[in-house]
């Protein structure tokens, strides 16, 4: 009766909520290799450039349970465009974005890791895929370049449960009937 319960109330538990973390908001992110921004438990980043060359890096400690991609956006509405480089690693960098001593994920896939965004084609999307088994740390940047006014970039981390599971409307009274069940076998006599 008890593992019962212990189940039914593990089925219940919510999954992880969305957390979305907005430059505007939260603050400029950092251009500084050894401050990365904690992007720690966040589903959602977005971010701005400053209109020029402008570099965002962050460190992600432990990415969410589940996660099986994360997709990149660079957007740039401009006539000019712009374009963006990401760099990631499983170690921190040591110099700025020419560190060559970092352990780099996805090194050979460099051509889809540059991104460009203008007039006609606004955005584009580099998708990492993360190597089975990798939790974390990921270390990286997302480097703005050419960019001629103010881009965008969104990054989703995707793979992961990230909304609640509803319940169906009898499932509180069975958990209050088997709790009063629990309660009665216990209070009998011997």
């Amino acid at each position: 009766m008890r593992a019962l319960l212990i189940a039914l109330l593990t089925l219940a538990a919510p999954m992880a909520q969305a957390v979305t973390i907005n430059e505007l908001t939260a603050g400029e992110f950092s251009d500084d290799f050894s401050t990365p921004t904690d992007w720690t438990g966040a589903t959602t980043i977005t971010g701005s450039s400053n209109g020029a060359e402008d570099f965002e890096y962050f460190v992600i400690n432990a990415l969410p349970t589940g996660t099986t991609q994360i997709d990149f956006t660079l957007e740039n509405n401009n006539v000019g465009g712009g374009n963006a480089l990401i760099r990631l690693s499983s170690t921190p960098f040591t110099l700025a974005h020419y560190d060559w001593t970092i352990t780099e994920l996805d090194a050979a896939n460099n051509g889809a890791r540059e991104l460009y965004g203008n007039f006609w084609a606004p955005s584009e999307t580099y998708t990492f895929t993360v190597p089975t088994g990798f939790t974390g740390p990921l270390y990286g940047f997302f480097r703005y370049y050419n960019t001629s006014g103010t881009a965008q970039m969104t990054i989703n981390l995707n793979g992961i449960a990230v909304s609640a599971v509803p319940l169906p409307p009898g499932f509180a009274v069975l958990l209050a009937a088997l709790g009063a069940l629990g309660l009665t076998r216990r209070a009998r006599p011997a």
